[in-house]
């Protein structure tokens, strides 16, 4: 059954018999009478501001999906239910409301999957998830521009989380936490309060096996090797339980090389680059790199990695196009490759993909 109604505040009539209600307005309100959908299985939520949602779901007691997108007006979000196996909760916005702290409370024992998508105007929010059961996740959060911030110069925009059911068969990496990082030049950002380790305690898994960083470096192209280890370093799950590291770097193109600004990332204070050199990355495996230009912070990144990785078996490296393979930057990534000949290595442009050297076990 499909309702559409546009009205100020119209109330949600019972349908006793609907096993499947679809709901597209702009308010809606639940009826203050006593009562229930019990025979209600799937339920669609478009546009509904102002909706009740947990007192909603405890009258469906047989409710099995739920799907929920671009709802609000809500201080906290809370989804209690022993029927409840899909859970979709699309395009929400965090925000604080009378100076209380948003949180989003789950309790379902019976979900199998659960999708979260969400932009956040506030650090200050809550997450509890109780989902024993759950086999497929999806979490995607947008922050506001210089909110969420790793070191002086770098902000986080978006961070996305994915972890196939098990049952899958080319599910052989597990978790995966995906994250687009910005560098700010402008002023140095204040990141002494941790935010950045309290936000990734937040997600609903922490093993994560794969770690993809998107980093826009604009036209600063020669300063992200610090920034990448000083994140390694701020959770323990990113030194421990990482297994594959994956660096694309977005690079604007410039015709010539200009000199640092005044203020530039290249001066942030080195005492988080020296304790990074003293890490290990003990469960390290596979890291791709790719956007690689061939600049020294390339290479100290590069080398670093090496150093940091004991157990490490493959490094991909993949060069811009305008790195020829005549050029000096090709002869420096061998000679690295070279001085650890138990790591197979391949170095390539990003339109062909032929190894440059494959070490011999």
């Amino acid at each position: 059954m499909h309702v559409l109604d546009g009205g100020e505040h119209p109330q949600l009539p019972y349908f006793q018999r609907a096993t499947s209600i679809e709901l597209d307005t702009l308010y809606m309100a639940l009826p203050p009478t006593a009562g229930g959908f019990p025979a209600l299985e799937r339920l669609f939520i478009s546009r509904c501001y102002g909706l009740d949602l947990a007192t909603l779901i405890l009258r469906c007691s047989r409710l099995r999906v739920l799907r929920a997108r671009c709802f609000g007006n809500v201080p906290s979000l809370k989804i209690h239910s022993a029927s409840l196996e899909e859970l979709v909760l699309d395009k929400f916005v965090v925000r604080e409301q009378d100076d209380a702290a948003y949180s989003i409370d789950i309790i379902a024992p019976a979900l199998k999957q659960l999708m979260v998508s969400f932009t956040t105007r506030t650090l200050h929010y809550s997450v509890s998830i109780s989902a024993p059961m759950l086999q497929k996740l999806s979490w995607h959060c947008w922050y506001s521009p210089k909110d969420l911030t790793v070191g002086a110069f770098w902000f986080v925009m978006r961070l996305w989380l994915e972890r196939p059911p098990s049952s899958q068969p080319n599910n052989r990496e597990g978790t995966c936490l995906s994250m687009e990082i910005y560098v700010h030049r402008d002023q140095p950002m204040d990141d002494a309060h941790g935010h950045f380790a309290q936000e990734i305690e937040k997600l609903p898994v922490g093993d994560f096996t794969v770690l993809v960083l998107y980093l826009n470096l604009m036209d600063v192209t020669h300063v992200f090797g610090p920034m990448v280890l000083h994140l390694l370093v701020a959770t323990n799950q990113f030194r421990t339980a990482t297994r594959k590291l994956k660096v694309v770097l977005e690079r604007w193109p410039s015709k010539a090389k200009e000199a640092c600004p005044p203020i530039c990332p290249c001066h942030e204070p080195t005492s988080n680059t020296r304790r990074t050199k003293t890490i290990s990355l003990t469960s390290l495996e596979e890291v791709e790199i790719q956007g690689f230009q061939g600049l020294d912070d390339d290479f100290d990144f590069l080398k670093l990695i090496f150093q940091c990785a004991p157990i490490l078996k493959r490094m991909t490296v993949k060069l811009l196009d305008n790195v020829a393979p005549s050029k000096d930057g090709w002869t420096e990534i061998d000679n690295t490759f070279k001085k650890y000949p138990s790591v197979e290595c391949y170095a390539s442009t990003s339109v062909s993909v032929d190894a440059t050297r494959s070490a011999e076990n």
